[in-house]
């Protein structure tokens, strides 16, 4: 066997925990900076995979596991079209080399399976952190209709008003890149 040594960077160890979390990172910083969603998308997808697989493994359930909320008889076909779809044209070409994706709700997508990360990584790790905070905070901000009603939705309703200068998602971007340059998230990032 040829001795590569020297070749590859030298040998770091992540736990599962760290790895979803800097996916989890990385994912908030590339939808801030308008990253391709097709690229957003396999991160986003892959943190999902590791952190649904690592909560089977581990008896754990999210709230927020799509799963609680599709009946049965519907699961696999809403996982299949909904979720691994667009995953699975963007990983393979087989069976499928001449398809073709609509690619215009992958961003709305990408929140959603992101909040969902998010929500997953604090229950199953007992710990929130700054990336995941900003994308919780966001996604209430930019979409409180999924907000049961009650004084939280008030209160989230009251801020989205006070950000309604900000009509278009590039400018809601920018608001949300400015924040994470004041305070410092890249710190985080690697941690």
């Amino acid at each position: 066997m040829q001795d590569y040594s020297g070749v590859f960077m030298a040998s770091q160890s992540i736990t599962k925990e760290t790895a979803a979390r800097r996916l989890v990172a990385s994912s908030v910083k590339a939808i801030l900076w308008d990253h391709d969603p097709i690229g957003v998308h396999v991160m986003v997808l892959a943190c999902h995979a590791l952190l649904r697989e690592y909560g089977d493994a581990k008896g754990l359930k999210s709230k927020l596991d799509w799963r609680n909320y599709i009946r049965p008889e519907y699961r696999q076909e809403a996982f299949r079209d909904y979720i691994k779809r667009p995953y699975n044209f963007l990983k393979h070409a087989q069976r499928d080399p001449d398809e073709v994706l609509d690619i215009g709700n992958l961003p709305t997508q990408n929140d959603m399976m992101l909040l969902f990360n998010c929500i997953a990584h604090i229950e199953f790790f007992g710990k929130s952190f700054p990336h995941a905070n900003l994308h919780l905070s966001r996604i209430q901000i930019e979409h409180p209709n999924f907000l049961k009603d009650g004084n939280y939705k008030d209160i989230i309703l009251s801020l989205a008003n006070e950000m309604s200068e900000y009509e278009t998602r590039e400018s809601r971007l920018k608001f949300w890149r400015d924040y994470y340059r004041v305070n410092k998230f890249e710190v985080h990032e690697n941690a």
